[in-house]
């Protein structure tokens, strides 16, 4: 999956390299129980949707982390 499949799955830009790195992961440890296509992409949207659900999930923890960066308030001054 390239950068833009996954921001019209709701990636923020920011958390692409993360999503990347996660669908890497779960691959290369053969977690992905055949992750690819639709699967790939429902379990994206899922973690997208509902992060708290993933964040303590060793593969998908680290995009949970970005995604919550990614949408923390930024510190405004006085």
């Amino acid at each position: 999956m390239n950068r833009r499949q996954l921001q019209k799955l709701g990636v923020p830009p920011d958390c692409v390299a993360a999503a990347i790195d996660a669908l890497q992961t779960a691959a290369a440890q053969d977690k992905g129980m055949g992750l690819k296509g639709k699967r790939a992409k429902q379990l994206i949207v899922d973690v997208v949707a509902d992060p708290e659900s993933f964040r303590d999930d060793p593969i998908w923890g680290r995009l949970v982390t970005a995604l919550s960066n990614d949408h923390a308030p930024t510190p405004q001054e006085p």
